[in-house]
């Protein structure tokens, strides 16, 4: 595997300070966007299916947006939630999800054969998935170090 690209503090450091130079939910858009992409393309073209795993708080948020941008890109995809959204970003981000008609499960049965295939995001790989993608951008107002 690759070197670890920020620690959990540091990573919650750059966060704050991403989060204030963004309009609400910018973040999320971003980091869950940066998912789509990455996981979107290392699917299989056609029949691709994704298992979204979406916790209570902002990395669930970002699993949100990820599963709807990979829903808009045709593949098969469904959420498990570990709980209520719960954030404000979060809880936006699951009702997009929901409007769009999004398949929310509350548990994952034991691996059969269908869903050993299936994909999976952990909150954990898009956050750093999202950092990677944007490491050295900036916002208007706001500068980033390098």
């Amino acid at each position: 595997m690759g070197e670890r690209l920020y620690s959990v503090g540091e990573l919650r450091v750059l966060e704050q300070a991403a989060q204030a130079g963004l309009a609400p939910g910018e973040l999320m858009q971003r980091a869950g966007a940066a998912a789509a992409a990455i996981v979107g393309g290392r699917l299989a073209e056609g029949r691709a299916r994704a298992l979204v795993v979406c916790g209570p708080g902002n990395n669930g948020g970002d699993g949100y947006v990820c599963a709807l941008e990979l829903a808009r890109r045709g593949v098969d995809v469904q959420c498990v939630a570990l709980g209520a959204a719960a954030t404000e970003d979060a809880r936006a981000a699951r009702a997009r999800w929901d409007a769009a008609g999004g398949a929310t499960l509350s548990s994952v049965r034991p691996a059969s054969r269908t869903n050993r295939k299936m994909r999976t995001v952990s909150a954990a790989a898009r956050s750093r998935i999202m950092w990677a993608s944007t490491a050295g951008m900036s916002s208007a107002g706001s500068s980033s170090a390098a």
